[in-house]
């Protein structure tokens, strides 16, 4: 019978170790060791139950799946395990393991190995069987600490990026934000803690909880600006929310496929060779032989290489070149290409049709000037492009601070959304009905103004503005 005094001795020590070692790693090494000195073991091992039980062996999936503790006081060839057996092979003659839970948690496996024979009485697995219970609570209590202190760790590095992020309740209300959410709206966190997320981008706390780990939607903020939203739970009641800004890239690809529509210019791609790989679908509208291009290097395709080569030296450029296509054709082209990881990514237009439209400008924007109505030029999408004097005169604004803007910039909220619908019946139609609506200048005046709006085409029937 094993002696009580020792059985006591173990069960303060195991106390004793946890009130002494706050730190996991250290707590385990300690049990591990007093363990084995006090029950004369060979050899005392703990392995930990990872959430998926990765890399557990039949026996401990048995005492893991049954909660049991499992002995083998005659290890030998006919063990129930393969392991088991390889044990008996390795010298070892008793076997206990042990499984450690807490709240009917798995978190690991002891096992216990002398060399000795009949090893593991009942009075010896009766006083481990305690101490293992208490060891256990003192590990889950370890374990749940140093994952709160790698959660704020995590949110204290997280929240340092210049991502906006926020922790959000599953209600929707926010619980802290980084620099980078508050200086997107201009708030301080007293102002953005405590209130809805909803107030600031068109989602909600339940249309956030639905969304999986990895899983993005796209959302809006009242400032127009445009985000992808992703989540992390950190438990049932609180997530991690990410919010990247694709505004620009949105705008990107609207102009992107607005290119790839145009009879004025197409996109093409090379490989770090200078080899045309891709066109876009419009290049025989730009170019009729383009086609040909495709497979040969751009350095054998123009007439100025050594400007070219010149040029392939920087990150990007845009450049006149005379471009031949075989045929004894050749074609002047504004050539501008940009480095990418993958080699380049270009853009040609044709430069006799380009000095046909810039003449047509300057002739649109003499006759602009002259007028005593104000004027304004935007691209395809929106984006100013021209202004003529009156608008200085009236609102107090050049064209240094409008150029690459949106035209809604002008407008009150209300005229936002109607200079919007009057510009798509414009591209679709070409004439808009006449509007009503308030401007604004550049002091915050309202100025009340009717407005027409209309497309321009140019020669090849393509909208420019």
């Amino acid at each position: 019978m094993f002696d009580n005094l020792a059985v006591l001795k173990f069960l303060f020590d195991t106390v004793e170790l946890g009130k002494k070692w706050p730190e996991q790693k250290e707590l385990t090494e300690k049990f591990l060791e007093n363990v084995k000195q006090i029950f004369g073991l060979d050899e005392v091992l703990m392995k930990e139950v990872s959430p998926n039980r990765e890399s557990l062996e039949p026996s401990e999936e048995y005492v893991i799946n049954t909660g049991k503790v499992y002995i083998d006081n005659r290890l030998s060839s006919y063990s129930a395990f393969p392991e088991l057996i390889n044990l008996y092979n390795s010298g070892y003659k008793s076997v206990a393991i042990f499984p450690i839970t807490a709240d009917n948690k798995p978190v690991g496996i002891l096992k216990m190995l002398s060399k000795s024979e009949e090893r593991f009485s009942q009075d010896i697995l009766d006083a481990l069987s305690l101490g293992v219970y208490i060891f256990s609570h003192q590990i889950i209590s370890r374990s749940e600490r140093e994952r709160a202190r790698s959660l704020a760790k995590y949110f204290d590095a997280s929240f340092e990026a210049i991502v906006p992020q926020a922790l959000v309740e599953t209600s929707g209300k926010i619980v802290k934000a980084n620099k980078s959410m508050l200086n997107l709206f201009s708030k301080s966190s007293l102002e953005f803690v405590g209130r809805s997320i909803s107030e600031f981008f068109n989602i909600d706390g339940n249309m956030l909880a639905s969304l999986g780990r990895g899983i993005t939607a796209e959302v809006n903020a009242p400032n127009g600006r445009v985000f992808f939203v992703s989540v992390n739970m950190v438990n049932n009641r609180l997530m991690h929310v990410t919010f990247l800004d694709i505004t620009e890239k949105k705008e990107l690809a609207e102009r992107l496929n607005v290119i790839s529509n145009s009879s004025l210019e197409f996109i093409f791609e090379l490989d770090k060779d200078t080899k045309v790989v891709w066109l876009s679908e419009n290049a025989e509208k730009v170019l009729p032989q383009a086609g040909l291009m495709l497979g040969q290097k751009l350095i054998n395709l123009v007439n100025e290489k050594d400007k070219l080569n010149a040029q392939l030296q920087k990150d990007s450029f845009t450049d006149k070149f005379t471009l031949n296509l075989g045929n004894n054709t050749s074609n002047e082209v504004k050539l501008s290409l940009i480095a990418t990881e993958k080699g380049y990514l270009g853009l040609i237009s044709d430069n006799k049709l380009e000095r046909y439209v810039q003449g047509l400008s300057s002739n649109f924007n003499e006759l602009l000037q002259n007028t005593s109505d104000m004027i304004i030029v935007t691209n395809e999408l929106g984006y100013i492009k021209e202004v003529n004097k009156s608008v200085e005169q009236l609102l107090g604004y050049k064209l240094d601070d409008l150029a690459g803007k949106d035209i809604s910039l002008l407008y009150g909220n209300e005229g936002k959304d109607s200079i919007r619908k009057a510009i798509e019946i414009a591209r679709g139609e070409g004439v808009a009905r006449s509007i009503f609506a308030n401007l604004i200048s550049r002091t915050g005046e309202e100025v009340p103004a009717y407005q027409t709006i209309s497309r321009i085409i140019d020669e090849r029937g393509n909208i420019s503005g």
